[in-house]
């Protein structure tokens, strides 16, 4: 990540944040000034944990690596960052002694349920157990249950809810004397596009717990990361692919359902047909999904560039 943000530090279209002109943008976007209602947003401070926990994260999408590590740290917890599941079992043969591991379900090389169960078989000679929480973008009926009977100990959906993950935490990993440290939410003022826009800002930056650098951060990201995503999927449409169709729309839906939940749902349309290799009218579908994407990103580049008065 560091690497990404040097890089986009000496490029001249990285994108440039402004708070100012972010909270104004919003405004531009809509039909008319006038058609613009200012939207508070209760922008929760993660509350810090009780107890300071060294979180493992497996996780191979940027944005949902990003959007965890810095959710965790914000609730006092110090992460360790794998990219896959086997480099989670890397890092923890080396000793890396850890409170928990959040782990991604589907991901390159070794998948989350793989790893967690090599953990568990390993723990039947150490006599230790780490709490493991699977995350997946998928939410599928019986994927609790497989991931359960996997050896995990909880599961969240994604997107990641700050809340449900803050629960899910205490509740496997902190114990019932050891949730969260009390502290107030304070308010963050935004301006809310008109309906007429696709791309709603305020639901954005609640999904993001109010944090607008991390929106900035994730954005920069998406901006980045789903230009290769959706050639990788048109390749393995014209190729006829199903493996990697579901792949790469797995991975798009991962990303999209932080800024838009309908485009989400038309990438899990796409991961479903490959998974079922069920290709025969994937063409068309992506066509439709690409119109989708192509203005979600006009509309996520002219938000945090501050420049839809210009055209963007």
């Amino acid at each position: 990540m560091g690497e990404d943000q040097d890089k986009n530090a000496s490029n001249p279209d990285s994108v440039a944040f402004d708070r100012r002109r972010f909270v104004k943008v919003g405004a531009t976007l809509g039909q008319d000034a006038q058609d613009v209602r200012r939207t508070p947003v209760t922008r929760h401070e993660l509350r810090p944990a009780a107890r300071r926990l060294r979180v493992l994260l497996a996780e191979d999408n940027p944005v949902n690596q990003t959007v965890g590590l810095r959710t965790l740290e914000k609730m006092g917890h110090a992460v360790v960052v794998a990219n896959n599941g086997r480099e989670a079992l890397s890092l923890l043969s080396k000793s890396e002694e850890v409170d928990l591991m959040l782990t991604d379900v589907q991901m390159p090389e070794m998948d989350g349920l793989t790893a967690t169960r090599h953990i568990r078989a390993a723990e039947k000679n150490t006599g230790r157990h780490i709490p493991i929480i699977a995350m997946t973008a998928r939410a599928m009926q019986g994927d609790k249950e497989t991931c359960l009977a996997a050896g995990m100990d909880g599961y969240i959906a994604k997107p990641i809810d700050r809340e449900e993950l803050e629960e899910t935490i205490a509740h496997n990993a902190l114990g019932p004397d050891q949730t969260y440290l009390d502290s107030k939410p304070d308010t963050l003022t935004i301006s809310n596009p008109s309906r007429a826009v696709a791309w709603d800002l305020s639901k954005a930056l609640e999904r993001l717990g109010g944090d607008e650098q991390l929106l900035h951060d994730v954005a920069k990201i998406f901006l980045e990361e789903t230009p290769k995503l959706m050639d990788r999927l048109h390749q393995a449409v014209a190729a006829g692919d199903p493996t990697t169709v579901e792949r790469a729309a797995h991975s798009l839906k991962g990303q999209l359902g932080y800024f838009d939940p309908r485009a989400a749902d038309a990438a899990r349309e796409l991961e479903e047909m490959g998974r079922e290799d069920r290709l025969e009218h994937a063409a068309e579908r992506l066509a439709s999904f690409q119109s989708e994407v192509a203005g979600l990103m006009k509309e996520v580049q002219r938000v945090v560039r501050g420049q839809a008065a210009h055209g963007g």
